[in-house]
């Protein structure tokens, strides 16, 4: 099972894929990880491509974390689409505390750009990690793939 966790930065998908990969020894990929596998892109990307697909069948859940929309197109059709979001302001003060606590003006707006990017993509649920908790967010999508 392919568990992609879609969103913009400092949504929480990488704090929740900590608890899927320290319960379940999850293999997780985030973004331009198929970089790796080639140093020929095209030939990477295939690697990547195939290396997914090998996973749709398996029960215990790999992770593909995506922040760009250009990497949704490596996923296979059957992988469960998790959409995390959070308001604008939240995504700025997470990523300040990234930077040191102050956000550059050009990050600020780099952003407030990309805010909303995933909204219109296909999935199959979705959470809001500002209301919710980690621990909230990680039991509900245990529960709705069906993992125990």
């Amino acid at each position: 099972m392919i568990l992609a966790f879609i969103g913009e930065n400092c949504t929480g998908k990488s704090v929740v894929a900590d608890c899927f990969q320290k319960e379940y020894s999850t293999e997780v990929f985030i973004g331009g990880d198929f970089r790796k596998f080639d140093k020929n892109k095209q030939v990477a990307e295939q690697i990547f491509r195939d290396k997914l697909k090998t996973y749709e069948s398996e029960l215990k859940p790999v992770i593909y974390i995506i922040s760009e929309r250009e990497h949704l197109r490596f996923l296979p059709e059957n992988s469960v689409r998790v959409y995390f979001f959070a308001d604008i302001d939240t995504i700025k003060e997470r990523f300040a505390e990234r930077t040191g606590g102050k956000l550059p003006p050009g990050v600020a707006e780099m952003l407030e750009s990309k805010h909303g990017m995933f909204d219109d993509e296909k999935r199959d649920f979705e959470v809001n990690d500002t209301l919710d908790s980690v621990e909230d967010i990680y039991d509900s999508i245990k529960n709705k793939i069906n993992i125990t």
